[in-house]
């Protein structure tokens, strides 16, 4: 089935800054990383979730959480520990979810030299409880094409881990756990997937309305996609198409499935990377309403206005 009314919304921004990050290394990498493993990812060990009272200054206790564990692998195999603390990493939190979710983990042998960055999040209240993974860097010798390296995986934790054993203690400063979880294998993969990222594009574009081609449009009906786990066929719609920009000359895919019983047509795609993981990109959503049989496109860019500020 193919659909020929689009609809296109812009979002323009002449203030953001492009966040390139600064060049960690001249040569860019080609492949995924492997040094110890025939997949490539993480080991993941000493894995340890508490939820417990933490004292405060004015003699009460309120409810947070810490999760803690070790990694070896990725770009680096580096010997990395990742922990964190608060009340975001419980499951009935319920305050903005503006909080950045994303922690830096630390080398467990010194400073790293390798210029990658090995971050986590961790949502208990994603649905399948996920742990997310990904080291960054960037590289490139033209400040013009700078281009990110991600490499990023996610498990999920209800997959390797037990309520079970001796109760933990509490992290210092604590009291009172309430529920923990930990690892039950001696290390557990976490595979991983390698994108080397398009460098930003030109700024050296013309305010004004949007002017996109859209290319290789379908939307058809389907079944199963993703197959399903459990209960029922994830019966939907798929939608792909290549999105162009005329201003700016970026260009990028999008593909999204929509489930039948999501009668509001209100569902939004990302197309390509996800911002938070290459934010000097043009944020780009979809939302394919298939009762009008309209195409609703997001994007946000960077543009130069006349006297050459972002």
């Amino acid at each position: 089935m193919h659909l020929s009314i689009f609809y296109g919304l812009s979002s323009l921004s002449f203030t953001l800054a492009q966040t390139i990050p600064g060049v960690t290394m001249d040569t860019c990498p080609t492949s995924a990383p492997g040094p110890s493993h025939s997949l490539p990812g993480w080991d993941l060990t000493n894995y340890l979730y508490v939820v417990y009272d933490e004292r405060r200054q004015g003699g009460d206790t309120a409810a947070t959480a810490r999760i803690r564990f070790d990694l070896v692998g990725g770009f680096t195999n580096h010997a990395v520990h990742c922990e964190a603390a608060g009340p975001e990493f419980l499951a009935n939190y319920t305050a903005p979810t503006s909080i950045n979710m994303w922690r830096t983990c630390v080398s467990r042998a010194g400073n790293l030299t390798s210029g990658y960055t090995t971050m986590f999040r961790y949502r208990p209240s994603d649905p399948w409880d996920k742990l997310t993974l990904r080291e960054t860097a960037s590289c490139g010798t033209d400040p013009k094409q700078i281009r990110g390296v991600l490499f990023k995986g996610e498990v999920t934790a209800n997959y390797f881990v037990t309520g079970q054993g001796d109760r933990p203690e509490a992290p210092p400063g604590g009291s009172n756990v309430e529920t923990w979880t930990r690892t039950y294998y001696n290390d557990y993969h976490v595979p991983g997937s390698f994108t080397l990222i398009d460098p930003a594009p030109s700024a050296n574009c013309t305010p004004g309305p949007p002017a996109w081609e859209v290319h290789g449009f379908s939307f058809s009906e389907s079944c199963c996609s993703p197959p399903p786990l459990f209960g029922l066929p994830n019966v939907g719609w798929d939608t792909q198409f290549r999105l162009a920009n005329l201003a700016n000359n970026y260009t990028v895919g999008c593909s999204g499935h929509s489930n039948l019983s999501d009668a509001s047509n209100s569902e939004w795609h990302i197309c390509g990377l996800d911002p938070e993981d290459a934010p000097w990109l043009p944020a780009t959503l979809f939302c394919m309403d298939r009762k009008s049989h309209l195409l609703k496109v997001n994007q946000t860019w960077v543009c130069n206005t006349s006297d050459q500020s972002m």
